[in-house]
């Protein structure tokens, strides 16, 4: 399964003690390390860090996923009577332009 880095700031959420994680400081540095049990950060290399302000958490990439669910979406609205329906024409313009963005991020 493939895998991506969201931002996680400190001050809502912290990581699970003792687990390795990117941190990231004030001036948008990045410097490995971990949470200690007694919540203190702790950093692996030397060098000036100012307070944590996010870590990166590793989630799983679904967009793999969600971009089929949508070509299957898409293709199935096709097949409606958009004149009896039109609300689903909006719909599958919707889509097609997410469709689009996706493909455009992709290149």
């Amino acid at each position: 399964m493939k895998t991506k880095y969201i931002r996680v700031k400190a001050s809502e959420r912290l990581p699970v003690a003792n687990m390795s994680v990117i941190l990231i400081d004030g001036f948008n540095n990045s410097f490995e390390g971990h949470l200690s049990d007694n919540k203190n950060w702790i950093i692996y290399t030397d060098g000036e860090f100012e307070k944590v302000e996010y870590w990166l958490e590793e989630v799983p990439d679904m967009e793999d996923e969600m971009r089929e669910m949508l070509e299957e979406a898409k293709d199935k609205l096709m097949d409606i009577d958009w004149s009896k329906y039109p609300k689903c024409l909006s719909t599958y313009e919707k889509i097609q332009t997410l469709l689009t963005k996706l493909k455009t991020k992709e290149s």
